[in-house]
């Protein structure tokens, strides 16, 4: 038995691999299941809910082997996971840890979706995914492409997300409602929306949101939105919220401290004013990453 697990409070992509990826060994004569771990994120909430999908439990066995997927981290996983026995590690992003996993098979491949990188599993066997895991992969990349949008969408995201489609028979509507519902923001959980990196013994908490109508969040959450901030300094060296407005295409950062406002006028090419920055076009909390990575050392 195999489990398949992503990060703690997973998003879209990572919820959908562990699914996906779990019934894709099942079809190969592999046993596996998922194991998801505490509250998956409001897009997750959507597409289970509207295609009445069962949520994995967080039955995890720690003497079982385990594949982790949308997940590169040697922090981003359960402290009782033993990394001993993580035997896969499959992920996107060009800032990892992958290293730590000693006896992993590893796939780290630059897309825009890991949910890509386990479509392209299935293609390759000719093999037809449920209607579930089909629905939760296409949403996945989507979401995490911004509907082909920002710039870390390949082609393979594109053919991936075409090839799933012709399993499903979803609304006109169907990618604004899943985006507008993943936008009502539950800021007292902002600790979900924390990523943290380490660079040159710098620790940096980035915050993403991709919601609708970013102005107007900001503006009607902003006060809430310095509260967490100025709590997240305590952890944090560099630490800031971008907002990505997934029906415009841009982004809007906000920071309250004047350190890392420098870093990222130098970094991004932004000009803060009053704690808030503008930038058009649609970049990514991984795209950052390396950006301050390459900066800070």
């Amino acid at each position: 038995m195999i489990q398949v697990t992503s990060y703690s409070n997973p998003d879209l992509d990572g919820f959908s691999c562990a699914y996906a990826y779990a019934e894709f060994l099942n079809m190969t004569e592999t046993e596996a299941k998922p194991v998801i771990f505490g509250k998956p994120r409001r897009e997750v909430q959507f597409v289970v809910s509207k295609f009445n999908i069962d949520v994995p439990s967080d039955d995890f066995d720690i003497k079982l082997d385990v594949a982790l997927v949308d997940a590169s981290d040697v922090r981003g996983v359960l402290e009782k996971l033993d990394l001993e026995k993580v035997i896969e590690v499959i992920d996107h992003r060009e800032v990892h840890e992958s290293e730590g996993f000693k006896k992993a098979k590893l796939q780290i491949e630059l897309v825009g979706s890991a949910a890509t990188l386990i479509t392209e599993k299935f293609v390759e066997a000719k093999l037809e995914p449920s209607r579930e895991a089909a629905v939760l992969l296409y949403s996945a990349i989507i979401s995490n492409t911004i509907n082909f949008k920002n710039n870390v969408t390949t082609e393979r995201d594109i053919d991936a997300a075409n090839w799933l489609l012709g399993f499903l028979d979803l609304e006109p509507n169907y990618i604004r409602e899943m985006f507008k519902y993943s936008s009502e923001i539950d800021l007292d959980n902002w600790e979900m929306r924390f990523a943290s990196f380490e660079f040159n013994e710098k620790k940096i908490g980035i915050a993403q949101l991709e919601i609708v109508d970013v102005d107007n969040f900001v503006k009607d959450n902003f006060f809430l939105i310095r509260e967490k901030l100025e709590s997240a300094s305590k952890n944090f060296d560099y630490y800031f919220l971008t907002c990505i407005d997934v029906d415009t295409g841009y982004n809007l950062f906000v920071s309250i401290d004047e350190k890392t406002q420098g870093v990222l006028v130098k970094v991004l090419k932004i000009q803060f004013e009053d704690n808030l920055a503008r930038r058009e076009g649609i970049l990514m909390r991984k795209e950052i990453a390396p950006l301050l990575k390459n900066f800070l050392t």
